[in-house]
């Protein structure tokens, strides 16, 4: 549990944004050549009103080790090792500022200097409540394979992805006619894909071991849009 503090009166202090968390794990593995993970996690955060706070977050993925085949033995030799692979799961975001969910009333002080005294003729309201505010989810799915070459000597990795963020975490834009300042809403949707491959060269020269390394990537992040009055 992670909490941070507020200071009250007198210089007392009180706990808040609290976060709680748990998952429970599945590995499914035969002969070493399917492989079957399931991952579900359940996080808690007191940044959100009641009703809201939970967010549940699954995620598996799956795998095959074509080389353990017998129909691969031909394979031997040149292609020591080859894995497909494929994952898919979802993640939560909860990082704002505490209590956007309520509405937030201000004192506006001022001092008084004919009897020294600090006074506050009242107070308003300083930030609309959005007691309907929730968890931000990013879900990723992702292909790809991994292979050793030559003696195990090239390595291959490949890796295709899409990460999709939903119910995205902003600020809401100005508010038209408005007296305090506008909430922190589930307001957007952003799309993150892209390509991503990497190669490794493992040998040696009597006593000499060395390894070089090139990687590239090709990335591509977009706002599918923001909830604004223009549709921007």
């Amino acid at each position: 549990i992670n909490a941070d503090m507020v200071s009250i009166g007198g210089g007392n202090t009180i706990p808040y944004n609290d976060l709680l968390s748990f998952f429970g794990r599945a590995n499914y593995n035969y002969k070493d050549t399917y492989l079957f993970t399931a991952i579900l996690r359940a996080d808690g955060s007191k940044n959100f009103a009641s009703g809201h706070r939970w967010g549940y977050f699954p995620s598996a993925s799956a795998g095959v080790i074509l080389t353990n085949m017998d129909w691969m033995d031909w394979s031997k030799g040149t292609l020591d090792y080859f894995k497909i692979r494929a994952s898919w799961g979802q993640n939560g975001n909860c990082s704002i500022s505490n209590f956007q969910y309520a509405s937030q009333v201000s004192m506006n002080a001022r001092y008084d200097f004919s009897n020294g005294l600090s006074v506050s003729p009242g107070a308003y309201p300083s930030r609309i409540p959005n007691p309907d505010l929730k968890w931000e989810t990013s879900e990723q799915t992702d292909l790809g394979f991994d292979a050793r070459l030559f003696k195990s000597r090239l390595g291959v990795a490949f890796d295709l992805y899409r990460k999709d963020t939903k119910d995205w975490l902003v600020d809401a834009p100005t508010l038209g006619i408005h007296g305090a300042s506008a909430p922190t809403i589930n307001g957007g949707a952003v799309r993150n894909q892209g390509v991503e491959l990497s190669l490794t060269w493992n040998d040696h020269v009597g006593d000499f071991f060395y390894n070089v390394g090139v990687n590239g990537s090709y990335n591509h992040n977009e706002v599918l849009y923001i909830d604004n009055a223009d549709g921007i």
